[in-house]
């Protein structure tokens, strides 16, 4: 690493970038940074730079939106396959002074474009293969704009950091932001997941266009959805009818149903459909392990989690949260999802957390296997 001008010359994954002099390492940053570029966001870029290689064609418009430091469209450019058009655009005059610092200094050629405009303003003006935006906090603010701006077929990908309103810290933030009640309980993280796949899915509705989703995770601090845009609103009609709610009781557990009944702890309406297609995770994963590139071990284990997990139920139980309802310690993960194979049940580790199992055994057993595996 080399600095200059409060710059430092770093290599994130195969490309060489300038970044701003900063100290920090993990976590979400400050709004007030004068350029924003975060290093614990790596792991977003890497798979970003996999989804390219496995999904873009030769051709393809990008644009990466709110790109800060442009960092994520400068990888996407040396380290994706095709040849595509990436426009890297930021509205702060310092930023776009970092943007072409960064595209002149290693003369990327013109299908690398800096652009210094304010989004709502540059999406009206064309169309795009796929478009990238990655806010400071909500994403709300610019999904219409993105939705229209995504040519049919085409992708939308979008970031949210706003956690603790998606997770149930602030739920009457979340229910005017998003529309949609969160669950502050063991399951919030994959509610919450599924509360901002569930409003990207309703926005693009408005506009007769199905938002299918294809790649939806929670890592650390952020959530992270990647769409196919399909025209048309009898697709649009059709993942409407995918949503409902999700009820906790305590001698029923965790339960999904198309309305809550009055008093019934609850979150939404969401998504209750899958959250990622298993093909596309497996040309992921194998694309990740490729010796020539440079994807960070994090990122690949979180690909293989992903595709290890099954796609259903839609919602979650940590084996903390087993362990208080029955008054046990808290059983071993692995050896409790294994437990469940073995009576039937389908159930697997979740892959933002190590306490965290998805099953489809209902909660009688799962307190039945819980006192027995405490004894």
């Amino acid at each position: 690493m080399t600095q200059a001008d409060n710059y430092n010359e770093i290599i994130e994954g195969a490309t060489a970038m300038f970044v701003p002099s900063t100290k920090h390492l993990n976590g979400p940053m400050a709004r007030s940074e004068p350029v924003f570029y975060n290093p614990a966001m790596r792991g977003n870029r890497d798979i970003s730079v996999l989804f390219e290689r496995v999904i873009a064609e030769d051709g393809w418009n990008i644009l990466d939106g709110l790109a800060a430091s442009g960092a994520k469209g400068l990888r996407l450019y040396e380290e994706g396959k095709h040849d595509c058009e990436i426009v890297i655009n930021d509205h702060s005059p310092k930023a776009f002074e970092l943007i072409l610092k960064n595209t002149e200094h290693w003369d990327r050629g013109d299908r690398v474009i800096p652009s210094n405009h304010g989004l709502h303003g540059l999406l009206p003006e064309k169309k795009y293969n796929w478009v990238d935006i990655d806010p400071f906090g909500s994403p709300v603010d610019f999904l219409d704009g993105s939705i229209r701006a995504v040519k049919s077929r085409g992708i939308l990908s979008i970031t949210a950091t706003d956690t603790a309103p998606l997770c149930g810290t602030y739920p009457t933030t979340c229910i005017r932001r998003y529309g949609s009640r969160p669950l502050h309980k063991g399951t919030m993280h994959d509610t919450g997941l599924r509360i901002l796949v569930g409003n990207t899915i309703k926005r693009a509705a408005v506009f007769d266009v199905a938002a299918i989703p294809i790649l939806s995770y929670f890592s650390g601090h952020y959530f992270r959805c990647y769409f196919r845009m399909k025209r048309g609103a009898k697709p649009a009609d059709a993942l409407l009818k995918q949503f409902g709610f999700i009820i906790w009781s305590k001698d029923g557990g965790y339960t999904t149903v198309p309305w809550p009944e009055k008093g019934a702890i609850h979150g939404g309406p969401l998504w209750l459909g899958s959250l990622n297609d298993q093909d596309l995770l497996g040309d992921m994963v194998r694309e990740s392990e490729d010796p020539d590139m440079s994807i960070s071990t994090d990122s690949i284990n979180l690909l293989r989690d992903l595709k290890a997990e099954i796609p259903s139920p839609s919602y979650i139980y940590m084996t903390d949260e087993i362990a208080s309802k029955c008054k046990v310690h808290p059983p071993n993960t692995k050896l409790f999802v294994k437990s469940l194979k073995d009576k039937g049940f389908q159930a697997s580790t979740v892959h933002y957390d190590t306490k965290g199992i998805r099953t489809d055994a209902d909660w009688a057993t799962i307190r039945e296997l819980a006192k027995l595996m405490h004894k």
